[in-house]
């Protein structure tokens, strides 16, 4: 959403290095993104807000089980309320199974 850790010079390089291109959303739209917001703000309300990070290395683990649990454990409503990774199971196990939205 152009906020300030999307800015940064190192960010800009990085990409650039790697011949990725940004495609950053209008200011003041979060809802063309509205999928990373809510990520992004059950991160930091779950997650960066409940813990205190002296350093990266600090943050790499609680970091980590917050998004396990996110993507593996916790029910999602669009995978027709079961975890990702259930969904996941039964979509390649029987691909019969989809279901159109």
């Amino acid at each position: 959403d152009n906020g300030r850790e999307c800015c940064s010079r190192a960010l800009d390089a990085w990409t650039a290095d790697r011949g990725i291109a940004l495609d950053f959303i209008l200011p003041r739209t979060s809802v063309q993104n509205a999928h990373n917001e809510s990520c992004n703000g059950r991160l930091l309300h779950e997650c960066l807000n409940q813990h205190h990070f002296p350093s990266l290395q600090d943050a790499r683990l609680p970091i980590e089980r917050w998004r396990r649990a996110y993507n593996e454990d916790r029910p999602h409503e669009v995978c027709f309320p079961v975890t990702p990774s259930e969904y996941a199971r039964t979509f390649l196990l029987a691909p019969s199974v989809r279901r159109s939205a």
